[in-house]
Formats: structure tokens, C-alpha cells, sequence
């Protein structure tokens, strides 16, 4: 048995904002994490749900990455891009809550794990 339900890795990378690879940190990162740790402690589910940040995720130029792994439904693992703080609900309602994936912010490109495709 899986010692959690879900890990959440939030992308929380920081590069000098003129980077043009971007990064999530600047485009709400620590915001999203945030709120995903508040709606794991609102849900009482800490225990069964682990929320984290993470170092860069490789998707740079796609915006706020989120990769969940989970134990059962929706997937065994999930990579979201162009993700936002406003997201953080939806996505957590959807993913964690209902067993589904947010279908709007799926990486499609994360079955292919060439670092050239996630970067382009």
C-alpha cells in the first residue's frame, strides 16, 4: 500500500525574471503551493495527500508545472502546465478530490521524456 494518496510536486524554480525560459516561481508558484497545502489541511487530508514544492520540473516555458503521482485513480502520474494560482481549486477538486484529471492543463508532451521536447 502507498504511503499517500498523492504527492504534489509544485514546481518553485527562480530565475532572474529577464531568463527567457521564464520560470514558475514568477508566475505564482509559491502562490499555488499555498493553497494547495491550505485545501490539504481544509480536507483534512494530510497523511493521505502530500503537497511539496520542487526544483525545476523542465517545463519551463509552459508556465506553473505541477507533477502529481498517485496511488489510484486518475493516473499513476501527472504532469499539468500553464497553471496559475486560480487554478489551485480546480485542480485539487478535480484531481485529488474527484479522482479525475483537470483535462484543460494535462501535458500531453510528459509521455515523451525527451528534456528537448518539455523545454521547447
Amino acid at each position: 500500500m502507498a504511503r499517500f494518496d498523492h504527492i504534489v510536486f509544485v514546481c518553485t524554480k527562480e530565475r532572474d525574471r529577464d531568463d527567457s525560459k521564464g520560470s514558475c516561481h514568477h508566475r505564482g508558484a509559491p502562490e499555488l503551493l499555498d493553497r494547495m497545502k491550505e485545501l490539504t489541511q481544509k480536507h483534512k487530508l494530510k497523511g493521505r495527500v502530500r503537497v511539496t514544492a520542487s526544483g525545476c520540473l523542465d517545463y519551463c516555458a509552459k508556465g506553473c508545472t505541477v507533477a502529481v503521482f498517485s496511488a489510484g485513480k486518475p493516473a499513476p502520474e501527472t504532469w499539468y502546465t500553464h497553471l496559475s494560482p486560480n487554478d489551485a481549486e480546480r485542480l485539487f477538486e478535480t484531481h485529488v478530490l474527484e479522482g479525475k484529471r483537470l483535462d484543460a492543463h494535462v501535458e500531453r508532451s510528459g509521455d515523451d521524456r525527451s528534456l528537448g521536447e518539455r523545454n521547447g
